[in-house]
């Protein structure tokens, strides 16, 4: 959750032009989205099945995207993600 209340936290009072035109901040962002998703593919299975509404798989695979393949990184998916889907 900390990663959660970081994001939020950072994300007050941007919108998504000024969020684009702040390296710094997507920088930032993209790290705790990172965190979020390596946290959620450490998870048990069991455990995951007491969720299973939640996008498990979709938050590995963004992570891998953010992670290693960086070029790929969208960023209004990034701001999508950050502000309407935690």
């Amino acid at each position: 959750m900390n990663a959660i209340e970081t994001i939020q936290t950072r994300l007050d009072g941007f919108d998504f032009a000024a969020f684009v035109n702040d390296a710094i901040l997507v920088e930032s962002i993209i790290y705790q989205l990172i965190i979020i998703g390596e946290a959620s593919a450490n998870i048990p299975s069991d455990i995951k099945a007491l969720a299973p509404d939640l996008p498990w798989r979709q938050m590995t695979d963004m992570r891998n995207i953010m992670a290693h393949a960086y070029f790929r990184v969208k960023l209004d998916v990034v701001w999508e993600t950050a502000c309407e889907n935690l």
